[in-house]
């Protein structure tokens, strides 16, 4: 109930959402060849989605919201069919009381609609091993469908490769032609890597920003790397960021117990996964891949674990695994997580239904503020703005909500 009140929050603006918004104005027209966004390399299917809804005069914050929680109800509902979850109801409440989910589902961004498609590709294509080959068929049009949403969506085919690999160990062991291709493989694997990090800046933008090439002249740069991603997974096991407890408590060491809270979710993701043989599952290994190009990634961003944020939290909580009984301690972390989520959604109830309060305190610089006192007064005045090019900030951000926040 909580989270459908978002359907009233007015459109929220963020530097993503910002460049999917204009990526849509470009491809419908409404911004030339040589605009910012003609030159972005955020994959196209989300901002046609857009340009679809806008055509359909149903571009706005109500419908993007109610797409969102569709989305998270989906994918948490086909995560159900991977493994036996006990509770489903509670699994379901702990997925939308995630503050990552409870932000980003009122946000015009592609993560949780790709984690859909994701989700539903990994379940075709399970099935195509377990049951009948057709399913390969929808599990390839699908994970089409999540890598245009978003690039991430290859690591389908990195897990698919994992997989394989593990059930064709026996045969690898015990057959010196099959070692051989495996070692091609790697070798292939390794100059493929080699390339990447050698390829010149500016040719494919993705692989620019994760600039493997410092992991091996600034090996430091692993370190800061697993410490941003080990502290996303502390914030999503706690729920609750780490900046909102420091300005709170102004303690320089809060990260670092975030830190040390990813670093347990990740043992109990290993110790479960071994305990209740998950890894013999198509799903575990494209959970690993995924998480794998996470740790990689340079740059903290929790948004990125929504694909991965139901097999963690089936593997931290007890209280989802049929075979397991939640002791005191997962009790506890279990009632921390609900009161915190109770507190996000209410957060975001507050700031969809309060326009002062919205004025308030969403976002978190004065420019963006001002751009929403600017476009409050002239909605309520009956007034619009023209069309901007998209390296005015400030002025296309008045523009965008002016058209699109009705």
């Amino acid at each position: 109930m909580l989270a459908s009140l978002n359907v009233f929050t007015p459109l929220r603006i963020t530097t993503d959402s910002f460049r999917y918004l204009n990526i849509m104005e470009y491809l419908g027209g409404g911004l030339g060849p040589d605009s910012l966004a003609a030159a972005d390399f955020y994959p196209h299917g989300y901002p046609y989605l857009l340009l679809w809804l806008e055509r359909a005069h149903a571009l706005n914050a109500a419908v993007l919201v109610s797409l969102n929680i569709i989305s998270v109800i989906g994918s948490s509902y086909l995560f159900t069919r991977f493994f036996p979850v006990k509770q489903v109801s509670l699994f379901f409440a702990f997925i939308l009381m995630s503050f990552i989910n409870v932000k980003h589902m009122t946000l015009p961004v592609a993560d949780q609609l790709f984690t859909l498609f994701l989700f539903g590709s990994i379940l075709c294509a399970a099935n195509g091993f377990e049951k009948s080959a057709a399913w390969f068929i929808p599990a390839i049009m699908l994970a089409a469908i999540a890598i245009y949403l978003r690039t991430a969506g290859i690591v389908l085919f990195a897990g698919l490769a994992l997989y394989l690999l593990y059930r064709g160990m026996g045969r690898i062991k015990s057959h010196k032609h099959y070692r051989l291709i495996l070692f091609v493989l790697l070798i292939l694997l390794l100059a493929i890597i080699a390339g990447i990090v050698l390829l010149p800046e500016g040719k494919v933008s993705y692989i620019d920003q994760l600039a493997l090439g410092k992991c091996f002249t600034h090996p430091s740069s692993i370190i800061t790397r697993l410490g941003y991603h080990l502290q996303e997974m502390g914030e999503m096991t706690i729920n609750i960021p780490a900046s909102q407890v420091m300005g709170r408590l102004h303690l320089a060491f809060i990260p670092y117990l975030f830190i040390l809270a990813g670093l347990i979710v990740a043992y109990m993701v290993i110790r479960k996964a071994i305990i209740l043989c998950l890894y013999q599952k198509l799903p575990f290994w494209i959970f690993m891949a995924y998480a794998a190009m996470i740790f990689v990634w340079p740059y903290y961003d929790t948004r990125f674990l929504i694909p991965l944020m139901p097999f963690a939290l089936y593997c931290l909580f007890p209280q989802f695994d049929p075979g397991l009984r939640a002791g005191y301690p997962a009790r506890a972390v279990a009632g921390v997580f609900i009161f915190l989520g109770f507190v996000s959604l209410c957060y975001s109830a507050m700031l969809s239904l309060s326009k002062p309060k919205f004025l308030q305190y969403y976002g978190n610089e004065p420019k963006l503020t001002n751009a929403y006192k600017v476009h409050f007064e002239k909605r309520d005045a009956g007034q619009s703005s023209a069309a901007h090019n998209d390296r005015d900030t400030t002025a296309r951000i008045i523009y965008l909500l002016d058209k699109y926040d009705q």
